[in-house]
C-alpha cells in the first residue's frame, strides 16, 4: 500500500513539474496573430486589431475596446471581404496574414517596443518613419517621439521639446496634420497617416498646416453641424455657466455639444477649446469653425461661438439672450475676436 502510495505521489510530482515547465515556455505576452480572435471574445489583442481595421476604414465604432463584438465582426468581415478571403469574421491565420501584410508589417514587434531601424534620411533632411504600430493617446515609445518630432518639424506641433509619450497634444497635432491632408481626423496615427506624412517627409507631397474644406465629406459635415447649431435657436433654451445639455449652455456648453452630435469632439471649457484644432485667421474663416473670444468676463479666451458664414455665428450669449445668431462685425465681437480653431 506505501509502495503504491509513493509512486501514485511521483506520478502528481511529475506531472505538475511537466505542467510547470511546459507554462515556463509560453510567452508571457502574445502579440496579434499568436491567438484565434472570435465573436463574444474580450482581450487586449482584440483592440489592437479593432485599431488596424478603424486605420483601414473598416471599424466604424467611435471608440476601441477589448470585446469581440459584432460592431468587430462586422469590420472583420468587412477586410476579409475586400482581400478576397473567406468572410467567417473570425480573425484566424490566413486574415492574421493579410492584415499584417497590409499595414506593412512581416512580423510583428513585441508590445512596447521601442526600438527603431532608420530609414535613410530623406532631401528635406527628415527621417522617414517606419510603422510598427498604431500610435494612440497613452502610447510611448522612440517611435512616439520620432512622430513628433516629425509633426514639430511640419509645424503642427508647438512644443518646445519632444518626449516619447502620446498624449492630447500629440493628438491634437495630429488631427491637424491629418484634417489638413484629407485624412479622417480620429487623432490616431496608423498606416494610412504614416503613409501621408512619409510622402511629405519624402518630398512628394506638400505638407500644409492650414486644413481645407473642400473634401465632399467635410462639406457635409459642415452642412449638418451648421443645421444643429440652427435648429437650437428660438428654443427658449437658457444661459446656464456650467451647461451642457438642452435644459442650459454656457458658451463653451453649447459648441462642445453641437460638434459632439457630429462625432467631433473638443473639450468642455473656453480655454481648452481655444487650444484645439488648428488656428484660423478671421480672413481665413469657414462655415463650421470654432470662434474664440478673449478678454470679454475675465482675461484671455473666455467666449465661444460657431461660425455659419457671411460674418455670422451662433453661440450661447447671456443670460437674457441664451441662444443667438450674431456678426463678428458687432462692435462688441470685432473687439474681443481672437481667431478661429478649425476642429475637424
Amino acid at each position: 500500500m506505501s509502495s503504491k502510495s509513493n509512486t501514485f505521489k511521483n506520478t502528481i510530482v511529475g506531472l505538475t513539474l511537466a505542467g510547470v515547465l511546459s507554462m515556463s515556455s509560453m510567452p508571457v505576452h502574445g502579440a496579434l496573430g499568436d491567438r484565434v480572435l472570435r465573436e463574444g471574445m474580450r482581450h487586449k489583442d482584440v483592440q489592437e486589431l479593432q485599431q488596424h481595421l478603424k486605420d483601414l476604414g473598416h471599424f466604424s465604432y467611435k471608440e476601441t475596446t477589448t470585446y469581440f463584438g459584432t460592431y468587430t465582426t462586422k469590420a472583420v468581415k468587412s477586410f476579409q471581404k475586400s482581400k478576397g478571403l473567406a468572410v467567417d469574421g473570425s480573425f484566424g491565420p490566413q486574415t492574421s496574414k493579410t492584415l499584417l501584410a497590409t499595414i506593412g508589417k512581416s512580423s510583428t514587434p513585441n508590445r512596447g517596443n521601442t526600438s527603431r531601424n532608420p530609414e535613410p534620411s530623406t532631401s528635406n533632411g527628415q527621417t522617414k518613419l517606419t510603422y510598427s504600430r498604431p500610435l494612440i493617446l497613452g502610447r510611448s515609445g522612440q517611435d512616439v517621439k520620432d512622430l513628433q518630432d516629425a509633426l514639430k518639424k511640419l509645424g503642427y506641433l508647438k512644443i518646445d521639446k519632444t518626449t516619447n509619450y502620446f498624449g492630447t497634444m500629440t493628438k491634437n497635432a495630429v488631427m491637424s496634420f491629418q484634417r489638413a491632408h484629407g485624412l479622417s481626423p480620429d487623432g490616431s496615427f496608423g498606416p494610412a497617416s504614416f503613409n501621408k506624412m512619409n510622402e511629405i517627409l519624402s518630398g512628394k507631397t506638400s505638407s500644409s498646416s492650414t486644413p481645407s474644406r473642400g473634401e465632399e465629406s467635410n462639406r457635409s459635415l459642415t452642412i449638418r453641424i451648421v443645421s444643429t447649431a440652427k435648429q437650437l435657436l428660438g428654443r427658449g433654451i437658457p444661459y446656464v455657466y456650467g451647461g451642457s445639455s438642452l435644459s442650459g449652455f454656457d458658451c463653451s456648453g453649447f459648441t462642445q455639444y453641437v460638434y459632439k452630435q457630429h462625432g467631433v469632439n473638443i473639450p468642455r471649457s473656453s480655454v481648452s477649446q481655444a487650444a484645439t484644432g488648428t488656428r484660423i485667421s478671421k480672413t481665413d474663416l469657414q462655415a463650421g469653425d470654432l470662434l474664440i473670444f478673449s478678454n470679454t468676463y475675465k482675461s484671455g479666451p473666455s467666449h465661444t461661438g460657431i461660425y455659419i458664414g457671411n460674418g455670422q455665428f451662433i453661440h450661447s450669449s447671456t443670460s437674457t439672450k441664451g441662444i443667438r445668431l450674431s456678426s463678428l462685425n458687432e462692435s462688441y465681437y470685432s473687439k474681443h475676436f481672437s481667431y478661429g480653431r478649425r476642429v475637424y
